[in-house]
């Protein structure tokens, strides 16, 4: 049995369109399927930065598979029309929260909507996690993962954006080119392989311009299925 573990944002997860059946599936559940011996644990989460997954690694070390998949970059990447602390603010929700509090989430919300643009030109067309901090968190968690567990790592470059991406979040295709030189370097110099999505996935199958669709999925699985097979022993 092979256990592979993938580790990412939303982008492992959401099928774009949103998944009509069954058939329609995700490319960890491309890779269970693809082969019988494949024990495949999806960890990702939706908005999660490289920084908010190393805030408690023990789960993940715990794991202890044969590979992990690592899938960040287009949320730490992107411009930001608002810091990150508020974008927190608007999309926590707590139910017993104070009546002034759900109100003032849900202007926060609506203005930075109606002016995500000119925000993200005001802030300079800044990211969540600048090039320099994400470099550092990117290779400390891969020297923890193989210190702690000794399993290869497959990185997953950031997916081509659309027009309409890069027209309310100006200068996010141009981060995407420059996180990716990061993410390849840092698999160069510690030895993972890297899977070119930038590339690779075509356009199409990434109909909203970050998620893929079922095909871009499927295609995404089979690129992590050869360097499986090429560095597994079963």
């Amino acid at each position: 049995m092979t256990k592979i573990v993938i580790l990412g944002d939303s982008v492992s997860l959401r099928i774009r369109p949103v998944r009509r059946d069954a058939t329609e599936k995700t490319y960890a559940e491309h890779l269970a399927a693809l082969n019988p011996r494949f024990f495949v644990v999806n960890l990702g989460r939706g908005a999660a930065s490289i920084k908010s997954q190393m805030v408690d690694m023990d789960p993940i070390i715990r794991q202890f598979p044969d590979f992990y998949v690592l899938n960040f970059g287009i949320v730490d990447c992107s411009t930001r029309s608002v810091p990150e602390w508020v974008f927190r603010f608007v999309n926590t929700i707590k139910p017993s929260e104070w009546l002034i509090r759900r109100w003032a989430r849900k202007f926060v919300d609506f203005f930075e909507k109606k002016n995500r643009k000119s925000l993200v030109l005001l802030r300079g067309k800044r990211s969540w996690t600048s090039e320099k901090d994400f470099k550092s968190v990117y290779l400390k968690t891969i020297k923890l993962l193989q210190k702690e567990t000794g399993a290869q790592l497959i990185c997953l470059g950031i997916n081509q954006t659309d027009e309409r991406v890069e027209s309310q979040l100006p200068g996010t295709k141009q981060k995407i080119n420059q996180y990716n030189q990061v993410i390849k370097q840092v698999c160069e110099s510690t030895g993972c392989s890297f899977v070119d999505t930038y590339n690779l996935i075509e356009p199409k199958n990434v109909p909203d311009g970050i998620h893929f669709d079922a095909a871009g999925h499927k295609q995404v699985a089979l690129l992590i299925l050869e360097i499986v097979n090429s560095k597994s022993p079963c």
